[in-house]
């Protein structure tokens, strides 16, 4: 049996994972997170626990990704990091997708890598000594750690919104289907809430054939259920 393809990746084909990684672990450490991920230090304060637990990366081994040398990420790493967020795997793939935040372009990330690791990038894109495009970065980075931000300005297919989730509420997200939400909504909506298009009885009107099809519908199939109960 042959052996599967190593995920080895250097400077150029593995940057947009080793920014991936760099934005999972700033979330981590700088964001307020689940108890779940928290531990007793020194003195009353908290500390967070190791997010290798969760990643299966050491911080010495991410500090060593971020500093330019090639790494690897095995399969298993992959695997685990993209279910526990439920997100793509192909942001830890070589040339994989960089996770999106507002504003901020790959030409910034290297400006910011260039000034926070050394200049291993700067011959690759002319730019490492750009201190707008770090600055750009460290301002967005500041941003995506406050209270409901991201919630705010990121969609929940975004990768950030749901690696935000996961450490704020220590489960991952699972995306609510429209049949789902209508339920949950149809529960809340009151009779007298129609009221609120009384000045508008043809939008009303409209709605009916709607409603109608819906109950038609789940009238027809309890009916079908109570009948096979009796054969």
């Amino acid at each position: 049996m042959a052996e599967s393809k190593r995920n080895i990746m250097n400077r150029k084909d593995g940057f947009n994972t080793r920014v991936n990684l760099y934005i999972i672990k700033h979330l981590y450490y700088r964001m307020k997170k689940a108890d779940q991920f928290m531990k007793t230090g020194s003195g009353k304060r908290k500390a967070s626990i190791d997010l290798k637990k969760e990643i299966l990366i050491s911080r010495q081994r991410l500090d060593r990704i971020f500093k330019g040398e090639n790494f690897e990420m095995t399969a298993l790493e992959t695997k685990t990091i993209a279910k526990l967020f439920n997100i793509s795997k192909e942001h830890f793939e070589k040339n994989g997708e960089l996770i999106s935040i507002h504003n901020i372009t790959r030409e910034d990330w290297e400006c910011f890598f260039a000034q926070q690791y050394g200049n291993y990038t700067v011959e690759k894109t002319g730019r490492g000594n750009n201190v707008e495009g770090m600055k750009k970065v460290e301002t967005a980075l500041e941003q995506i750690i406050k209270k409901d931000y991201i919630e705010c300005h990121y969609d929940t297919k975004m990768a950030l919104y749901r690696i935000r989730y996961y450490f704020k509420h220590g489960v991952t997200y699972k995306e609510v289907s429209a049949f789902s939400k209508f339920l949950e909504n149809l529960q809340l909506i009151k009779i007298s809430d129609w009221k609120e298009l009384e000045y508008n009885p043809s939008e009303m009107e409209g709605y009916l054939p709607l409603l109608k099809k819906h109950y038609e519908y789940v009238n027809a199939y309890l009916k079908c259920r109570e009948l096979e109960k009796t054969d």
